[in-house]
């Protein structure tokens, strides 16, 4: 959930398949191990996922198991941001 001391920014995020560009506020520096989307952003924008052959466990920062279980697909995206792409 967003806070007052929370830094957002909006960046780029490409389709590698098509090329395709969708733009979109991130949330920065949360203390996430990883890069992670939201996936009624991804049925919105009809982004391509797999499914991994291993569940992903996400823990919440108290440690505690997410409730919305475990990482179960991935997504092939470039984020840019400002000149810089990942």
């Amino acid at each position: 959930m967003p806070g007052k001391r929370s830094l957002h920014i909006v960046v780029q995020l490409q389709m590698t398949d098509t090329g395709e560009i969708h733009g979109t506020e991130c949330l920065i520096d949360c203390r996430a191990d990883g890069e992670f989307l939201d996936m009624e952003y991804i049925w919105r924008n009809n982004i391509p996922t797999w499914k991994l052959s291993t569940l992903i466990l996400v823990n919440n920062i108290d440690g505690f198991l997410n409730k919305n279980g475990p990482i179960m697909e991935i997504a092939d995206l470039i984020l840019h941001y400002k000149g810089h792409s990942e």
